[in-house]
């Protein structure tokens, strides 16, 4: 069994997303998306492209990234009162979208 001591720390979100931009770190994810269209400040978009390029990875993969960082940075920020409440909303959001998804076992033939 692995001794925690000598076990490297996970790296942060932004972290992670700047050894994606530096080529020396990958990411990957499997799970659930959701389609949504927004529109960014021209600033920040261009911002996430110039990062995305240097990284090598489409748009999205870095907005990914860019948004995972922000969201650990804010969270880090807040109380753990605030990080409850918003955890339940989270987890109420998450079970809506999954309610409206059929399993494979119920859509595949037995």
């Amino acid at each position: 069994m692995p001794d925690r001591a000598t076990e490297s720390p996970e790296p942060t979100p932004a972290q992670q997303a700047a050894a994606i931009v530096l080529r020396s770190g990958q990411s990957d994810y499997a799970g659930m998306t959701v389609p949504r269209s927004h529109r960014f400040r021209l600033h920040s978009h261009d911002r996430i492209l110039a990062l995305a390029e240097a990284a090598g990875v489409p748009f999205a993969h870095m907005l990914e990234e860019v948004i995972a960082s922000g969201l650990h940075a804010i969270e880090q920020a807040l109380g753990q009162e605030h990080l409850d409440k918003i955890e339940y909303t989270r987890i109420r959001s998450m079970d809506s979208a999954m309610r409206g998804r059929k399993k494979a076992s119920d859509i595949l033939p037995g």
